[in-house]
């Protein structure tokens, strides 16, 4: 283990962990096949699958009134419901990834679906739990890179199955300096100043000088000043 990472578990230890949600209460219904399946308030269907040996692929519904369907895909169809099943797949990753009121960063947007990919491809479905979004992780990859001279295969690594938590931390350390004698809170600040330049440009002149010819209310604030 690196010094820093060392130094970071430590500023991590002890924090406060995020209040978790109640679970909405789920209520007992007997299907019509005299099995049991538990449904929230809000749920109307239940939906499961199973994948035959020869291919056959079973769509299983159970309804909140105890009525089952099991529905057969047609093989015709099945290329049809693979393509909307990863549009779905990929789609879905993006959730929760900003948060209201935050700036979207569309870096860490095709850094999760790239994320994704890479589990995809290696056939695994998902890896990700509460509090693994990817939200500033651009920045944070940019900045261990800059830090530590490494490539990105090698930030990547030391990144993986790192929390949100410990991504923080790594963001707002001012402890160690590299060899260029940067801490990582000052690089990150500097890369996110960049970013910020690179953004949509606002005419602040423009607008202050249309707010100076609007009527009204400008002896009033001149004399209260």
């Amino acid at each position: 283990m690196s010094a820093v990472e060392s130094e970071v578990k430590n500023l991590t230890n002890g924090a406060s962990e995020a209040p978790k949600k109640a679970k909405s209460e789920a209520i007992q219904v007997q299907m019509e096949d005299g099995s049991i399946q538990e449904f929230t308030a809000k749920r109307l269907m239940n939906k499961d699958h199973t994948i035959s040996e020869d291919g056959t692929v079973t769509l299983h519904l159970g309804f909140k009134n105890g009525v089952i369907r099991n529905i057969i895909l047609p093989p015709t169809m099945i290329h049809k419901f693979a393509a909307h099943g990863a549009e779905q797949k990929y789609g879905d990753e993006l959730a929760g990834i900003v948060k209201p009121g935050e700036a979207i960063d569309m870096d860490d947007v095709v850094l999760t679906i790239d994320t994704l990919d890479g589990n995809i491809q290696k056939g695994i479905w998902s890896t990700r739990g509460a509090g693994d979004g990817l939200g500033g992780t651009s920045v944070l990859i940019k900045a261990l890179m800059e830090y530590g001279g490494k490539p990105l295969e090698v930030v990547k690594a030391f990144l993986k199955d790192k929390d949100a938590k410990f991504k923080m931390a790594l963001r707002l350390d001012e402890e160690h300096r590299n060899k260029a004698g940067l801490t990582m809170a000052e690089i990150v600040k500097k890369i996110e100043a960049e970013k910020a330049a690179r953004g949509t440009k606002v005419d602040t002149s423009a607008a202050l000088s249309a707010l100076d010819a609007m009527e009204g209310g400008g002896e009033e604030v001149a004399a209260t000043a």
